[in-house]
Protein backbone atom coordinates (compact mmCIF):
# COMPACT_ATOMS: atom_id res chain seq x y z
CA UNK A 1 0.00 0.00 0.00
CA UNK A 2 1.51 3.54 -1.38
CA UNK A 3 1.70 6.93 1.19
CA UNK A 4 -1.26 8.09 -0.74
CA UNK A 5 -3.56 5.16 -0.34
CA UNK A 6 -5.88 6.71 2.50
CA UNK A 7 -6.65 9.84 0.41
CA UNK A 8 -8.71 7.47 -1.82
CA UNK A 9 -10.54 5.57 1.00
CA UNK A 10 -10.84 8.48 2.59
CA UNK A 11 -12.79 9.77 -0.37
CA UNK A 12 -15.14 7.04 -0.61
CA UNK A 13 -15.96 7.04 2.76
CA UNK A 14 -16.98 10.64 3.24
CA UNK A 15 -19.31 10.04 -0.18
CA UNK A 16 -21.13 7.25 1.34
CA UNK A 17 -21.60 9.83 4.31
CA UNK A 18 -23.00 12.48 2.02
CA UNK A 19 -25.38 9.93 -0.51
CA UNK A 20 -26.18 8.01 2.66
CA UNK A 21 -27.92 11.38 4.81
CA UNK A 22 -31.52 12.11 4.04
CA UNK A 23 -31.22 15.86 5.05
CA UNK A 24 -28.15 16.05 2.34
CA UNK A 25 -30.04 14.26 -0.64
CA UNK A 26 -33.00 16.55 0.18
CA UNK A 27 -30.75 19.88 0.65
CA UNK A 28 -29.37 18.81 -2.52
CA UNK A 29 -32.35 17.39 -4.89
CA UNK A 30 -35.69 19.10 -3.34
CA UNK A 31 -38.37 17.62 -1.19
CA UNK A 32 -39.82 15.37 -3.75
CA UNK A 33 -36.53 13.55 -4.88
CA UNK A 34 -36.61 10.25 -6.06
CA UNK A 35 -34.13 7.30 -6.57
CA UNK A 36 -32.89 8.04 -9.89
CA UNK A 37 -32.08 11.73 -8.99
CA UNK A 38 -29.94 10.52 -6.70
CA UNK A 39 -27.81 8.27 -8.86
CA UNK A 40 -26.96 11.51 -10.15
CA UNK A 41 -26.27 12.84 -7.11
CA UNK A 42 -22.86 12.08 -7.34
CA UNK A 43 -21.90 13.70 -10.74
CA UNK A 44 -24.33 16.91 -10.34
CA UNK A 45 -23.89 17.96 -6.96
CA UNK A 46 -20.96 16.34 -5.47
CA UNK A 47 -17.96 16.40 -6.57
CA UNK A 48 -14.49 14.70 -5.00
CA UNK A 49 -12.35 17.48 -5.88
CA UNK A 50 -12.79 21.24 -6.38
CA UNK A 51 -15.49 22.40 -8.40
CA UNK A 52 -16.43 25.33 -9.87
CA UNK A 53 -19.59 25.81 -12.22
CA UNK A 54 -19.14 27.33 -15.46
CA UNK A 55 -22.23 29.11 -16.61
CA UNK A 56 -25.12 27.41 -15.67
CA UNK A 57 -28.64 27.08 -17.40
CA UNK A 58 -30.42 26.44 -13.71
CA UNK A 59 -29.28 26.92 -10.28
CA UNK A 60 -27.65 24.39 -8.01
CA UNK A 61 -26.25 23.54 -4.45
CA UNK A 62 -23.13 21.94 -4.31
CA UNK A 63 -20.84 19.96 -1.92
CA UNK A 64 -17.15 19.66 -3.29
CA UNK A 65 -14.05 17.93 -1.35
CA UNK A 66 -10.99 16.88 -1.47
CA UNK A 67 -8.22 15.66 1.18
CA UNK A 68 -4.63 16.83 2.18
CA UNK A 69 -1.88 15.57 3.89
CA UNK A 70 -0.45 18.94 5.25
CA UNK A 71 2.22 17.17 7.38
CA UNK A 72 4.11 13.75 8.19
CA UNK A 73 5.37 14.04 11.66
CA UNK A 74 6.98 10.78 11.35
CA UNK A 75 7.65 7.38 9.94
CA UNK A 76 4.65 6.01 11.90
CA UNK A 77 1.46 8.91 11.97
CA UNK A 78 0.63 11.23 9.38
CA UNK A 79 -2.02 14.02 9.50
CA UNK A 80 -4.91 14.34 6.89
CA UNK A 81 -7.21 16.84 6.67
CA UNK A 82 -10.76 17.03 4.97
CA UNK A 83 -11.34 20.05 2.88
CA UNK A 84 -14.86 20.68 2.11
CA UNK A 85 -16.50 23.38 0.14
CA UNK A 86 -20.46 23.74 0.58
CA UNK A 87 -21.63 26.50 -1.95
CA UNK A 88 -25.12 27.52 -3.80
CA UNK A 89 -26.77 29.98 -6.31
CA UNK A 90 -27.74 33.12 -4.31
CA UNK A 91 -30.63 32.79 -5.57
CA UNK A 92 -31.18 28.94 -3.88
CA UNK A 93 -29.65 30.19 -0.51
CA UNK A 94 -33.68 30.70 0.87
CA UNK A 95 -34.22 27.40 2.63
CA UNK A 96 -36.05 26.27 5.84
CA UNK A 97 -36.22 22.76 7.63
CA UNK A 98 -36.94 21.82 10.89
CA UNK A 99 -33.90 21.12 12.83
CA UNK A 100 -31.64 23.63 11.26
CA UNK A 101 -31.15 27.35 11.24
CA UNK A 102 -29.86 29.73 8.48
CA UNK A 103 -29.82 29.28 4.91
CA UNK A 104 -29.29 26.73 2.36
CA UNK A 105 -25.50 26.47 3.17
CA UNK A 106 -25.43 26.62 6.87
CA UNK A 107 -27.81 24.33 7.15
CA UNK A 108 -26.27 21.95 4.89
CA UNK A 109 -22.82 22.72 6.85
CA UNK A 110 -24.68 22.17 9.73
CA UNK A 111 -25.95 18.06 8.17
CA UNK A 112 -22.49 17.35 6.76
CA UNK A 113 -21.23 18.13 10.17
CA UNK A 114 -24.13 15.61 12.03
CA UNK A 115 -23.06 13.47 9.39
CA UNK A 116 -19.17 13.08 10.44
CA UNK A 117 -20.12 13.47 14.11
CA UNK A 118 -21.95 9.98 13.50
CA UNK A 119 -19.77 8.23 11.73
CA UNK A 120 -18.23 5.51 13.87
CA UNK A 121 -14.72 6.49 15.14
CA UNK A 122 -12.90 3.41 13.08
CA UNK A 123 -14.24 5.18 9.88
CA UNK A 124 -11.74 8.19 9.54
CA UNK A 125 -7.78 7.59 10.72
CA UNK A 126 -7.56 7.71 14.82
CA UNK A 127 -9.94 9.05 16.85
CA UNK A 128 -12.82 11.05 14.93
CA UNK A 129 -11.86 13.84 12.28
CA UNK A 130 -12.42 17.29 14.44
CA UNK A 131 -13.30 20.16 13.05
CA UNK A 132 -10.30 22.58 12.51
CA UNK A 133 -11.79 25.83 10.73
CA UNK A 134 -15.00 27.11 8.94
CA UNK A 135 -14.76 29.96 7.05
CA UNK A 136 -16.74 32.26 4.06
CA UNK A 137 -16.47 30.66 0.73
CA UNK A 138 -17.91 32.45 -2.73
CA UNK A 139 -17.28 31.55 -6.19
CA UNK A 140 -17.82 34.92 -8.36
CA UNK A 141 -20.84 37.13 -7.85
CA UNK A 142 -23.46 34.28 -8.14
CA UNK A 143 -22.46 31.85 -5.93
CA UNK A 144 -21.89 31.29 -2.09
CA UNK A 145 -21.50 29.21 0.77
CA UNK A 146 -18.47 27.97 3.24
CA UNK A 147 -14.98 25.91 3.64
CA UNK A 148 -15.02 23.74 6.70
CA UNK A 149 -11.64 21.60 7.15
CA UNK A 150 -11.43 18.46 9.38
CA UNK A 151 -8.36 16.74 10.41
CA UNK A 152 -7.59 13.84 12.12
CA UNK A 153 -4.21 11.43 12.36
CA UNK A 154 -3.97 7.99 10.24
CA UNK A 155 -1.64 5.30 10.21
CA UNK A 156 0.95 5.33 8.07
CA UNK A 157 1.08 2.15 6.71
CA UNK A 158 4.12 0.92 4.80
Amino acid sequence: MGYLYDIGRYKLRFESKLAHSDDIKECLLGKDYDEEMVDDLLDEHIFSYLYVPDTQTETKSYICFDIRVPRVPNDYIKDMELIIYVFAHKDKMKYTKTGYIGNRCDALADMIDTAIANAPATDFGIGSLRLSSIDIYQVGTEYYGRVMKYTCSEFYKK
